[in-house]
């Protein structure tokens, strides 16, 4: 039987790296910005992108806890109904060609 020489700080088997939740959060967040890929954030912070996506389930159950105050804002809706809305003005003298 053959001894593994572990002595050049080479480790058998890389240890997982345990997230918390507060972690995990920040890199859903980042997540979902406009443009941005799950994959390139995931490379980013050294994680699998298919580990990301349970994160995001997780974070739209609200079940990795509360984001930091002031991180969220609501803002202000008013409901009408279609037929209160202002009509568009028609346009006039634009000839279109074929």
């Amino acid at each position: 039987m053959v001894d593994a020489d572990l002595s050049d700080g080479l480790a058998a088997s890389p240890s997982r790296r345990r997230r918390s939740s507060e972690e995990r959060r920040r890199i859903v967040e980042e997540t979902l910005g406009a443009g941005s890929s799950v994959a390139r954030v995931a490379r980013k912070h050294g994680v699998n992108a298919n580990q990301v996506f349970p994160w995001r389930r997780l974070y739209r159950d609200g079940k990795l806890g509360a984001p930091p105050q002031g991180a969220m804002k609501l803002l202000p809706v008013s409901v009408s109904d279609e037929e209160e809305l202002p009509k568009p003005a028609p346009v006039e003298g634009v000839p279109l060609r074929a």
